[in-house]
């Protein structure tokens, strides 16, 4: 066999990434298999890493500091 390479898509993602697969690399269906198991587990830790990421959050003020400077008496 020459030195080609395969390109392959994942199955149900028609926006996912190709696969070019040299057939030197391939030996069975089963090596075929499992290079598309670690793509798609590749995949899902990307989305889970982006997901983790820190959202920006408003600094916190303290109580005091937004009680306006002169306070009125409660029976006022």
């Amino acid at each position: 066999m020459d030195n080609k390479k395969w390109k392959f898509r994942l199955p149900g993602n028609p926006d996912g990434l190709e696969i070019a697969i040299g057939t030197s690399e391939i030996r069975t269906v089963h090596d075929l298999l499992s290079r598309f198991r670690q793509e798609e587990l590749m995949a899902a830790q990307k989305q889970q890493a982006e997901r983790r990421k820190p959202q920006l959050k408003a600094p916190v003020d303290s109580l005091a500091s937004r009680l306006p400077e002169k306070r009125r008496h409660p029976t006022a």
